[in-house]
């Protein structure tokens, strides 16, 4: 086998030049040189620094310093929320919703009172749980007197065993109180009754400052009157169906007019029967038959929908309100019915002095001034009162009584909404538990109480504060950036847009009233509740409330005589 011999004799092209290594340096300027010395010691300097901070860390945790951020309770919990929700068996480039929340069904079950669960749901009934552990503490003497009282309130609120032990007598009495019969209406409960007392006495007894006419407040030359509005409809006509606290998921929700309708007259139904039934037989001849039941209902519903509709052509009403006597008002309303088919009418001049009944308030004369709000809504109203039967409209308001005080009475009247429900519905309603409930209406008719009270158990409430008061400095101070580094804002706008980015005013945490306690003892002053009389003390919060709205450093929401 030959062999190939190639020759590189006076040839260069494969040669590649190499140079001795101290001839490199020879070719350095010194100030090169002087610049790698320099780099040369500071990545030792470097490598020195990066070992101390590996051996720091060492020991800092050793020493149990050094802990990740992450290491709070309700962090840690957090954390551990997410981890259990992520179905990470899934690409989260395939299905990114599976692969972040694909395990949350299986690991957060539905509640009991929900239809749904999702991550608010989960929120808000961990903060309800608590609300309750809270309410169930035993009162204490340094507490506050609301909080107190909120504990009481909620814990006669859940004794269903004394509930129903009382029976319907609460409501009863709650009936004798605003001047209606505790039977149904008709034609001899009727006679010789008066619209405006008793008006006056729910309103001012069960709070329910839309009713007929909506109590509100006018300001002028440094005096408040008394204003007459056009009310809310939903308050003021009974539409209420069945919502839940707080917008909470539920299928307790009704969505055609159809079956709205229905709901309503098969529950009023359901409830009348069961007050009708109160101390009689089996086969009492005094009971109600459906029939007469029905007629009932369709004539409670019929007023309602005629005032509805009166409410309905008013409400956007924008105009100025009007000043008036009372003596005035009553003679323009006398001049409105004349003709009218029955002539039913507010005495508006009884009214105002029931209204303010028990207060240390002078007695109204004619020539005392309200506002109403809406001339022609007055008008209406009083022509509607006018063609009205005077039993109809002691039923309709006899109905808004027993509606606003059922779900305090016993299981049997609670129960009539579930009922109604599942009949409309043809489904099986779960009813809201009753803890759900109570707390529902701690919040509703003490929130004070019970904010304070979470307060006193909110023990990292320093800290979250001061942070949240940090995130939101660096958002203003992260947008005033962006501001400043825009380039399609022109000088003027960017000053304008700064401006306002230092005019904002973060309030974080609890109102300043919340914490202190003097404050708190005057809201509702006086307040006592008991622990074994809990439709007594919705009546007691809610007529005290309206006293406080009332009477405002002793002064009163009705038309001055030189006040100033």
């Amino acid at each position: 086998m030959s062999e190939t011999v190639i020759s590189i004799i006076d040839s260069q092209q494969n040669l590649v030049p190499v140079s001795a290594r101290k001839a490199r340096y020879k070719k350095r300027t010194p100030l090169e040189i002087r610049l790698i010395i320099v780099v040369a010691i500071l990545a030792v300097l470097l490598l020195v620094f990066l070992i101390v901070v590996i051996v720091q860390a060492t020991k800092d945790r050793k020493n149990g310093k050094g802990k990740p951020s992450c290491n709070s309770q309700k962090c840690i919990e957090s954390a551990f929320t997410f981890l259990e929700s992520m179905n990470r068996s899934v690409d989260p480039c395939e299905d990114f919703y599976e692969f972040a929340c694909g395990n949350f069904p299986k690991n957060h079950p539905v509640k009991e009172g929900y239809s749904m669960n999702d991550w608010s749901v989960e929120i808000t009934d961990k903060l309800l749980r608590s609300y309750k552990d809270y309410l169930e503490e035993e009162p204490l003497e340094t507490e506050p007197n609301l909080v107190r009282q909120a504990k009481i309130f909620f814990k006669a609120c859940e004794d269903e065993e004394n509930l129903e032990k009382l029976g319907l007598q609460p409501m009863l009495d709650v009936l004798g109180r605003v001047s209606l019969p505790t039977q149904i209406p008709d034609s001899q409960t009727s006679a010789g009754w008066d619209i405006a007392t008793t008006l006056a006495r729910i309103q001012r007894t069960l709070k329910i400052m839309s009713l007929v006419v909506k109590l509100n407040e006018e300001e002028e030359d440094g005096n408040e009157y008394l204003k007459l509005s056009t009310p809310i409809p939903a308050v003021a006509t009974a539409e209420d169906i069945m919502t839940s606290y707080d917008g909470f998921p539920t299928e307790k929700k009704l969505v055609s007019a159809s079956q709205k309708r229905q709901y309503k007259e098969v529950y009023m139904a359901g409830l009348l029967q069961l007050i009708d039934a109160r101390g009689k037989a089996e086969n009492d001849p005094r009971k109600l038959n459906k029939a007469s039941v029905d007629a009932i209902v369709a004539d409670i519903l019929d007023f309602s929908d005629k005032l509805s509709e009166e409410i309905t052509k008013h409400i956007e009403y924008d105009g100025n309100s009007t000043r008036v006597s009372i003596v005035d008002l009553q003679i323009q309303q006398d001049t409105w019915i004349q003709g009218s088919q029955f002539g039913s009418k507010i005495d508006w001049k009884t009214y105002v002095n029931v209204l303010l009944e028990h207060l240390e308030s002078p007695i109204f004369k004619d020539t005392d001034n309200i506002y109403v709000d809406d001339l022609k809504y007055m008008e209406d109203i009083a022509k509607l009162i006018a063609d009205t039967n005077i039993e109809t409209i002691q039923r309709f308001l006899w109905w808004q009584v027993v509606q606003d005080l059922a779900s305090e009475s016993v299981k049997a009247v609670r129960q009539t909404k579930t009922e109604a429900l599942e009949r409309v519905m043809s489904a099986t309603v779960e009813p809201t538990p009753r803890w759900l409930d109570c707390v529902a209406n701690v919040r509703k008719l003490l929130q004070k109480g019970l904010v304070a009270l979470v307060a006193a158990h909110d023990v990292e409430k320093t800290t979250i504060i001061n942070k949240v008061a940090e995130m939101m400095e660096e958002i203003k101070t992260s947008f005033r950036m962006i501001v400043e580094k825009s380039d399609w804002l022109d000088s003027k706008t960017k000053k304008a847009a700064l401006e306002k980015v230092d005019a904002l005013v973060s309030y974080i945490g609890y109102q300043d009233y919340i914490l202190n306690p003097s404050h708190l003892d005057d809201t509702l002053k006086g307040l006592t509740l008991e622990g074994d009389q809990h439709l007594a003390n919705v009546v007691r919060v809610k007529s005290s409330s309206m006293e406080h709205l009332l009477t405002v450093d002793e002064r009163y929401m009705i038309p001055w005589r030189n006040k100033r």
